[in-house]
């Protein structure tokens, strides 16, 4: 990986170049590298054997697991590194996380003008502002007199959330951080929505059910009709838990090696007899996309047979032609959801493609 860096010297240190020093952090946080004294008495970086397997990661898990890594493990003080702005604490983020979600996409925040909340919130980030940048929630604009003055001094005048930003905030800050029994999640009929919005919200609930019930196996079972719902969404969670070996998947001739944290298809479920194969109290926690067609008999002996702790549903057309309702399973309760037409005046939704 390089950057390009303009009046480079070399009495500057790594803490010069943001980026740099970011993954130079992350590296040793994630496990990627670890610290060993060279010569000069000097300290170098040693990739580890977890840096190769991070390697055959796809781009996505790679960068959810850089993500986490930032989020959980990481040394804030240290990424701040010697600048004077303070560093971001859990409830300023909070703060902010909130309000961007609503914010509107492609707009400009100004963080300039002092009578501006966004001045008093993101004023002062400092290196975070280019942090959580790379990592595509926004664009900032430099304040380049403040870098003239310092290479350090990282102000922005303007900041601009992303789609991707807002649609993943959106996702992070929904309802489902408080647990219940059964829960459902709506959203709009779109394809290239629901499998992004279906791996990230049930891998970020997941993680949180797992934290809450630690040294336990918290056995999973997550249901989909396409293969590439199930390797995406296979994805999401490998670089959320930052477990590069979680899970396996169990469609068309794939062959799980466990059945504990499971990604199969609703077709070899059933050709599998995989209820026959595992005790009803098997799964702790169950994903089911497309749970409108629970009604239908293929899905009916999945969901009367297992009794877990957490049955998750995603759909995007909750009332069905025929009148027959799947809020039941749910005990009427909708965690999030997301209409079509809230999800086009967000900016959500992607664009049809007609083939003609």
């Amino acid at each position: 990986m390089s950057f390009k860096v303009v009046d480079a010297t070399p009495r500057l240190d790594q803490g010069s170049y943001p980026l740099l020093h970011m993954f130079h952090q992350l590296a040793l946080a994630g496990g990627l590298a670890i610290m060993i004294q060279g010569k000069g008495g000097k300290f170098v970086l040693k990739v580890s054997k977890r840096y190769e397997d991070y390697l055959d990661l796809t781009m996505t898990e790679q960068y959810f697991f850089l993500l986490e890594t930032l989020w959980i493990d990481a040394d804030w003080g240290a990424l701040q590194k010697a600048t004077y702005e303070r560093i971001p604490t859990e409830r300023i983020i909070s703060s902010v996380w909130q309000e961007l979600a609503h914010s509107e996409v492609g707009m400009a925040l100004n963080l300039t003008d002092s009578a501006s909340p966004w001045h008093r919130r993101l004023g002062d980030w400092g290196y975070f502002l280019l942090y959580f940048s790379y990592f595509g929630f926004w664009q900032c604009t430099l304040d380049q007199e403040a870098l003239n003055f310092s290479r350090r001094k990282i102000e922005a005048t303007t900041l601009t959330p992303t789609e991707f930003g807002v649609f993943l905030l959106i996702i992070r800050n929904g309802p489902m951080i408080v647990m219940s029994h059964r829960l459902m999640k709506m959203g709009p009929t779109l394809d290239e929505v629901t499998i992004g919005e279906l791996g990230l919200y049930s891998a970020f609930d997941y993680r949180d059910f797992c934290r809450a019930n630690p040294k336990k196996p918290n056995k999973l079972l997550f249901v989909a009709h396409r293969k590439e719902i199930l390797s995406q969404s296979l994805a999401c969670f490998r670089g959320i838990l930052k477990d590069l070996n979680f899970g396996s998947m169990m469609v068309g001739g794939l062959k799980p090696d466990s059945f504990e944290h499971l990604f199969v298809s609703i077709q070899s479920l059933n050709s599998k007899e995989l209820t026959e194969l595992t005790a009803s109290d098997y799964y702790d926690y169950i994903v089911i996309d497309e749970f409108h067609h629970a009604a239908v008999p293929s899905y009916q002996e999945l969901l009367g047979y297992y009794n877990p702790k957490i049955l998750l549903g995603l759909t995007a057309t909750p009332e069905r032609a025929d009148g027959r309702s799947i809020y039941a399973y749910f005990e009427g309760r909708i965690a999030a959801e997301i209409r079509l037409w809230e999800a086009i005046e967000r900016n959500c939704s992607v664009s049809f493609i007609i083939l003609v």
